[in-house]
């Protein structure tokens, strides 16, 4: 083989490795690049759902607004529409119940169900221990371990329990308790104990 010929093929042979480093260069980049595309698609639809929860959260809020603002309405409707409404404002609408507690009475969401997992707040009136509010889920999947309730969710509770103690202190909450407390008094009034218990709070 001439000398000039042996030059030619090694400078082609030079220029196909070149080659084949810049295509595995190239190859390389776009790897990186497309993991990084899948991150943020990922983080993308997580803030979409966390967003999405927000957004949930927020509804519930004006539509317990709506029920607090129905001035017609006697307080049991306002509070049973309070129970009904709250479990809207969670990740699992249709697997979450509610329980509110107010002077002894008591009102729950439609087809109330109990769970293992709860969250419960206190509902103050001027200053008085008026009950409680109870919150039911069941998990869509238990065996994931993550938490049952988000702490948005929580903080909606405690929101929740401090807009009903308002609205009950606002339509005289101390007029339902002794209604509340004189049929206690009564033998036989065909009221549950934890009724009662409520009662004497």
């Amino acid at each position: 083989m001439h000398e000039d010929q042996m030059t030619s093929v090694e400078a082609s042979q030079t220029e196909l490795v070149q080659a084949l480093k810049e295509a595995h260069d190239e190859i390389r980049d776009l790897r990186e690049q497309m993991a990084e595309m899948r991150w943020i698609e990922t983080a993308l639809r997580r803030r979409t759902g966390e967003l999405g929860e927000r957004v949930k959260e927020l509804d519930c809020l004006f539509a317990i607004a709506d029920c607090l603002r129905a001035q017609r309405a006697s307080l049991d409707a306002v509070l049973q529409a309070i129970a009904d409404t709250i479990a809207s404002g969670y990740q699992a609408p249709g697997r979450t119940w509610v329980e509110l507690f107010v002077f002894g009475r008591r009102f729950r969401s439609s087809e109330f169900r109990e769970s293992a997992h709860t969250d419960s707040c206190t509902i103050f009136a001027a200053g008085r221990d008026a009950g409680r509010v109870r919150v039911f889920v069941l998990p869509l999947d238990p065996s994931a371990g993550t938490a049952a309730f988000l702490k948005e969710e929580r903080a909606l509770l405690r929101a929740v329990a401090l807009w009903v103690g308002l609205i009950v202190e606002h339509r005289d909450a101390n007029g339902m308790a002794w209604a509340v407390a004189k049929a206690v008094a009564v033998p036989g009034n065909g009221m549950e104990p934890n009724e009662r218990d409520s009662a004497a709070l």
